[in-house]
This record gives C-alpha cells, structure tokens and sequence, in this order.
C-alpha cells in the first residue's frame, strides 16, 4: 500500500460563547420563566448564571443555573422558573454564559411585570353621614394597605354599603379626613 501518511485533523475556531436576549413567559406574581439560546463558541459550556434587575437597582449576584450536557450545544433553548419574585414589580433578567475561553456578552430582556396580588376582603373602617373610610390589602410594589374614602352624595349610607365599589377608579385617601 505504500508509505503512511500523517493523520488528517479538521479543526474549528473556536470562539466565547452567544447568548440571544432573554426572553419571559409564563408570569406569575412571584416567579416567571426566562429562556434564551446559546451558542457554545465551540466548546462545552462550563456555567451560565441569571442575574436579576428589580426596576432601577444594579444587578443583584445572579442565580447560577445548572446545565445538564445535552444543553452544551449550539442552538440549545435554556429556561429556567424564577421564583422568590415580588408581586406587581418590574423586572429585567441578564444571562453570561462560560466556556473555556472567557464568558459571553448579553442583553438585558424586556422589562416584566409581574402579575399583582390578590385583593383582599375590604374592611370598612369608618362610616359617617357623608363618607365611608375602606381599606384593603393590596401589593403595589411600594405598600402593602390602600385606604379609600368614599363619600356619599344624595344616595342613603346603606345603599352605599349594600352596592359593589370598583377600587380601580378610587382615589387614594390614606391621610384623607371627615
């Protein structure tokens, strides 16, 4: 057959790795799911770890996400449930991936809100002539009791206690007075 000859080799470029821009699905008030794709550069990925952004605060330490090795590849669709969220809050997810090389470029997602508590049952604090002082529990991101002041017009008190009140066009009357 002849002389042997030196051993073919192909070799790629290898490169840091790619993460798209996460994306969020799956809202609740106080977890969501973030996913994004990557692409390993050439190489095994070695980590990735999620940071979190609440509103207009840096970016806290992250929560590093564990890959399994079928996720190494290019092209792979990484998700995972973030939970531990605040109700009604908005936030914005960053994820850095690392291969042998270094770790990668990302963007920061779209800014998500996450969905809002649910309302408890009113309580009514104080009746007057003229006004009914109400309060219920609601997460807005800040506090936690909104008070209402409602007043009655031409309408008997009781009318007003028997009929359903829309909280959604009130005003906020947390100091208001009689």
């Amino acid at each position: 057959f002849g002389p042997a000859s030196d051993p073919f080799v192909v070799s790629t470029a290898v490169k840091l790795p790619k993460i798209s821009q996460p994306q969020v699905s799956e809202r609740n008030m106080d977890s969501v799911r973030v996913s994004w794709i990557a692409d390993n550069g050439g190489l095994n990925l070695t980590s990735a770890t999620l940071y979190t952004q609440l509103e207009i605060e840096p970016l806290n330490e992250g929560m590093v996400v564990e890959l399994a090795q079928q996720d190494a590849a290019v092209g792979a669709i990484q998700s995972v449930l973030v939970v531990g969220l605040g109700p009604a809050l908005e936030y914005r997810f960053l994820v850095k991936a690392s291969n042998a090389l270094g770790q990668s470029e990302s963007l920061l997602s779209a800014p998500v809100l996450t969905l809002p508590a649910t309302v408890k049952t009113p309580i009514i604090i104080r009746v007057s002539t003229q006004t009914v002082l109400v309060r219920w529990e609601l997460w807005t991101g800040r506090r936690l009791t909104q008070t209402y002041k409602i007043r009655v017009k031409t309408a008997p008190i009781a009318a007003v206690l028997a009929t359903t009140y829309d909280a959604t066009d009130a005003t906020d009357a947390t100091d208001a007075t009689d």
